[in-house]
């Protein structure tokens, strides 16, 4: 290869006009460190879509023509049509070509490349993973950034974060687009995504407190020469480059995997290849393949509800009940002395104003400014750092959750059958690296023979689940948050075919280590005719002596014998990768109990 190199670079030096035949030439614009570059898929076309990203006019699906042509205009120090230098434009592609180009090539001073570079500061480069917001079916499964520290801006770790920069992939959409043509065009590829970089608090604000959603930091131990090599690639990308986006394959995970393996050609991402590609999955196999440092595997950052409700359930209820009046009676707050309350009435305030947008009306303003300065008046109690919350914290790790997809058996004395699931993770599932609060199932399907009661007349069932999204918040009277959940239904039964849409609302609970949730549901029955039939969700758990749990799950429909209609109560053995599953199960044509065996891959 290096042969080819050299002889490449001669041939380049000694003609004005590069030969488009060249063995050597053809062979490098084949490489992976070329192509990853460029975003070349096996066909030979890019998936950057903005043509100011290529220097010859066919070079979006031409390797081979833009490589010569990149070098070219290195080498004859060419402008784009706006007059500012290749070189400048593309400092990645320099690097990467500088052995083709003559020994006394002058350097470009390229003046904003190098001011933005000074700017920026970086020190060291993360992986960010944000937990699930179901109520943005573009963030049902998370979301992933990266995250560049500052080396000299601070001597505090935590500060050199926060006055750090992120840069991540978002589709531009259209705020005049409805929820139905944003749910086609995300679907479909009618938005284009751009690599925006932004102040890391920024994302803080966003994502800690305006959407309530927990942030985890995973570091990308790198070598200086691949982090600069990084940094000026995303120079590249960010001025110049967008991307088609897809919501379930060629999403913010899918552009962050695609630049680490432009930047590490020897690495291929299989995650990013899925069907489906999800953020929590792509982060375990990044997590993998760059093994972070054993004292500091991440950082975790909780978000301001999560404070808010830590805080909540460590006041008694004295306490509380000065919460409660600071909230709703004004002239109360300067009566309250109590810093841990104040505290909380802070965050409390700081949350509202998230949700508002910073729109407060005038009294909840009013309500903020009092809490605020009243909290500065209380300086007679010295506040202990509240402790953390490890061990819920490590379980709740995204990198060690289960895979996404199982298959599994079912039987019972009336009852056989096989199944499977697509994704993601079900109420349950092993929780270790899931936030408990946020369920989501995918193509969640079986097919098997039931007796009915008579074992000479076994009857064909075969039943698939495309969509069930449970949204489970914490419930408290002091600071109330419903949950719900919506799901569609699929069933073949008996030569009979019927289908099932419903929706469901209500009021949900969730607590360690007893967790329910009771819902109040609204059900679209399709057989002969349409039906709509009022409904009742429950779903419960405990955890025993790990591995083992107990569960209750009902899901009752008044609509007489519906397919909808399941009560399920038993025992759960769960690991990593497998589940095996002890229950009683009444449906709506037999009753029997039943044993499941899941294997997840």
């Amino acid at each position: 290869m290096l042969l080819s190199l050299v002889s490449f670079y001669f041939l380049l030096y000694s003609s004005e006009v590069f030969s488009l035949d060249t063995k050597d030439s053809l062979e490098f614009s084949q490489s992976k460190a070329w192509r990853n570059l460029l975003y070349y898929d096996d066909s030979g076309k890019s998936h950057v879509v903005t043509p100011q990203f290529f220097i010859h006019p066919q070079g979006n699906k031409n390797p081979h023509h833009e490589l010569l042509a990149t070098v070219k205009a290195f080498i004859e120090y060419s402008k784009n049509h706006e007059g500012e230098f290749y070189e400048c434009l593309f400092p990645a592609r320099f690097t990467l070509l500088f052995s083709f180009l003559p020994p006394d090539h002058k350097r470009i001073t390229c003046t904003a490349f190098e001011e933005w570079l000074r700017g920026l500061d970086i020190g060291n480069i993360y992986l960010v993973y944000t937990s699930a917001y179901p109520n943005n079916p573009a963030s049902t499964f998370g979301h992933t950034f990266f995250l560049f520290d500052r080396r000299q801006r601070s001597n505090n770790e935590e500060t050199k974060r926060l006055l750090g920069y992120s840069l991540s992939f978002q589709a531009h959409t259209n705020q005049s687009d409805s929820a139905v043509l944003y749910t086609i065009k995300g679907i479909t590829g009618g938005y284009l995504a751009r690599a925006e970089l932004n102040p890391y608090y920024i994302n803080i604000g966003v994502y800690n407190n305006s959407e309530s959603r927990d942030l985890w930091e995973y570091p990308l131990n790198m070598s200086e020469e691949k982090k600069i090599f990084f940094v000026r690639h995303m120079w590249e990308i960010q001025l110049l480059a967008a991307f088609p986006y897809y919501f379930f394959d060629e999403n913010c995970s899918t552009l962050l995997l695609r630049m680490l393996e432009a930047v590490f050609p020897e690495i291929k991402f299989k995650s990013k290849d899925d069907i489906f590609v999800v953020p929590q999955t792509t982060l375990r196999e990044v997590v993998q393949l760059f093994p972070a440092n054993v004292n500091e595997p991440y950082r975790f950052h909780p978000s301001i509800k999560r404070k808010m409700y830590t805080q909540l359930v460590r006041l008694n209820s004295e306490q509380r009940g000065l919460f409660n009046k600071g909230t709703s009676q004004l002239n109360e707050i300067k009566a309250i002395n109590d810093a841990p309350t104040l505290d909380l009435l802070v965050d409390f305030w700081k949350w509202k104003n998230y949700q508002a947008n910073t729109n407060l009306s005038e009294n909840e303003k009013l309500f903020m400014r009092s809490t605020l300065l009243r909290r500065s008046e209380v300086t007679n109690e010295v506040i202990k750092e509240q402790p953390k919350e490890e061990q819920a914290v490590e379980l709740e790790r995204p990198d060690k959750g289960h895979p996404m997809s199982n298959v599994k058996l079912l039987a019972g004395s009336r009852f056989t059958a096989i199944g499977g699931r697509y994704g993601f993770h079900d109420f349950f599932d092993n929780e270790e690296g899931y936030d408990g609060h946020s369920f989501v199932k995918l193509a969640d399907f079986s097919y098997g023979t039931n007796s009915e009661g008579d074992k000479n007349h076994q009857k064909k069932e075969f039943k698939i689940n495309a969509l069930d999204i449970l949204s489970l918040q914490h419930f408290h009277f002091s600071l109330p948050a419903y949950s719900w959940r919506i799901s569609m239904n699929y069933a073949y039964i008996d030569r009979r075919n019927e289908s099932h849409v419903s929706a469901a609302g209500g009021i949900g609970i969730t607590e360690q280590p007893f967790a329910a949730y009771l819902l109040g549901s609204l059900h679209l029955i399709s057989n002969e005719n349409f039906l709509i039939r009022p409904g009742v969700d429950l779903g419960a758990k405990w955890h025993l002596r790990d591995p083992w749990k107990l569960i209750l799950n009902l899901r009752e429909v008044w609509n007489g014998k519906s397919v909808v209609e399941e009560k399920k109560a038993g025992i759960v053995y769960q690991r990593e990768r497998y589940q095996i599953e002890q229950s009683f199960v009444k449906h709506t044509h037999f009753r029997n109990f039943q044993f499941s065996f899941s294997y997840f891959f």
